[in-house]
This record gives C-alpha cells, structure tokens and sequence, in this order.
C-alpha cells in the first residue's frame, strides 16, 4: 500500500472504532440501568441473590474510599509517611512540567513516546 492509502485506511478505522465506541458506551449505559433495576429489585424483596436459568445474580459489597477532604488526606500522608496508600504513577503532565524546567526527579527518567498523530479537515 501507498503511504496516502494506509492513511485513508486509518480513516476508514477510526471511523469504524468512534462508531463501534458509540455503540459500546450505549450498551454499558443500558446495562448499568438493568443493573440498577436489580439491585432494586433484590433489595425490594429482600435477597441478596437471584438465578435464571444459568445465570446467578448478587449483590457484592465492597468497600472503597471517597475522599471528602483532600487537604486532610494529603496531610496524613506525608505526616505518617502513608504513601502506600497511593496507587503507583506519575501524574504525567506535572512531571513533565518539572523536566522542561529541567527537574528530573529522582527515580524517573525520559522517556520518548512515539505515536502517530492525526489531524483531519
């Protein structure tokens, strides 16, 4: 293939993938809605679990963080040097905010991601 037909191919598919995206996110919408109804459901008549046929619904409760206060949480980390409460990354754009000042930060090192960029019209 030429250079200009792999380019118009990239078109064709990302076309395709913004179209097949659109149809994916209006199924995980539907889904969380039945998800939703069942859960209802459930708690309605008082189960926490349901079966059709092969298939066995349940209520799973887990429990996860909402952070309310930012400023608190932030203090109590670096005074009980928690940071394993921390997921493990980089924020990307304040890194690179302190290598182009011409900061490297101890333990990390350039790194030159390569993609294709793509501008249409």
């Amino acid at each position: 293939m030429t250079l200009a037909e792999l380019i118009f191919q990239k078109n064709e598919y990302t076309a395709m993938k913004k179209s097949h995206e659109a149809t994916v996110k209006d199924i995980k919408e539907k889904i969380d809605e039945v998800d939703h109804q069942i859960l209802n459901a459930l708690d309605t008549a008082g189960i926490e679990q349901a079966r059709a046929g092969d298939t066995t619904v349940y209520v799973n409760k887990t429990m996860v963080p909402q952070v309310e206060d930012w400023e608190a949480l932030n203090a109590h980390i670096i005074a009980h040097q928690d940071l394993h409460l921390l997921e493990r990354r980089v924020a990307v754009r304040a890194w690179r905010e302190l290598f182009e000042a011409g900061e490297l930060l101890p333990g990390t090192e350039p790194f030159e991601k390569v993609t294709l960029g793509k501008r249409t019209g």
